[in-house]
């Protein structure tokens, strides 16, 4: 028992510079663990200023890249799309938290991190770790865990009639920390929000797959010298559904917004008639 718990306080110190301290009493079931999971302190529909509060104690006196649209309308529109740390050079440690836009608060529609460690931790201390705050994954393949989160756990069985694993967790992991913007592909959103599926097909192109809920996914990956140790893990707390609807509702606000500008300029402008 006490090689044990050394092994455990051994990781928790590695790991919670990198994802968050364990703080989660050891007798958890798999529903209670999963229903509130969080990385890094940070949960599926907490308001920016607390999440990015739990994300400052990871990253003290660093500041966030925001990803922030003002959209041009009836009244203007902005959204903020995300907010990412750990962009400095050195061993990849990086967080990014994307959030609703509005109407409403923005709030947070998931969380990906990456965390390079210098000092590798234990591949199977690091499992049980996990399986310890998270409880039993849905599934779990080599060194990748998937949990299916509270209300949404059953759902992911009916995503196109795919597998739920292979249908709901294709995320690339590079891509989705990047901070590169989907303002592009939500301008997309808004010009096309009359067509709630044509919002849904954009949404899907972002890594957010309609009916397949809550879902947590972490996989660790082996040191090249040691496939004992963990060179890098990897975690990602999605709302698909919650993103989207969060999608469509915005680019439903920046489309009217846009068609009540569109229609003043065009009232204003029937006095703006030339001399023929």
């Amino acid at each position: 028992m006490k090689k044990t718990t050394g092994l455990r306080n051994t990781w928790c110190a590695l790991f919670s510079s990198a994802l968050a301290a364990l703080a989660t009493p050891a007798a958890f079931s798999a529903e209670a663990a999963t229903t509130g999971a969080d990385i890094a302190g940070i949960s599926l529909g907490m308001e920016r200023e607390a999440a990015l509060a739990a994300a400052q104690r990871l990253h003290p006196g660093t500041k966030p890249v925001t990803s922030r649209v003002v959209y041009e309308g009836e009244p203007q529109v902005p959204v903020t799309f995300f907010d990412s740390f750990g962009n400095a050079p050195g061993p990849e440690n990086r967080l990014k938290i994307s959030w609703s836009g509005p109407p409403g608060t923005p709030k947070v529609t998931s969380v990906i991190r990456k965390s390079t460690f210098t000092e590798k931790p234990a591949m199977k201390s690091l499992a049980d770790s996990l399986l310890q705050k998270y409880g039993n994954p849905a599934h779990a393949q080599g060194s990748r865990y998937v949990w299916l989160l509270g209300e949404n756990k059953g759902r992911a069985d009916r995503v196109h009639g795919r597998d739920p694993i292979k249908g709901c967790t294709s995320i690339n992991i590079d891509l989705a920390i990047s901070d590169q913007s989907p303002a592009q592909l939500f301008g997309q959103a808004a010009a096309r929000w009359s067509n709630p599926q044509a919002v849904r097909n954009i949404g899907a192109q972002l890594g957010w797959y309609e009916g397949c809920g809550k879902i947590l996914m972490v996989t660790l990956h082996p040191a090249s010298a040691n496939s004992d140790l963990v060179s890098v893990m990897t975690a990602s707390l999605i709302d698909h559904d919650g993103s989207i609807k969060a999608m469509v509702d915005t680019a439903r606000l920046i489309g009217e917004a846009g068609n009540r500008l569109r229609a003043e300029q065009t009232e204003k402008a029937k006095g703006n008639e030339p001399i023929l």
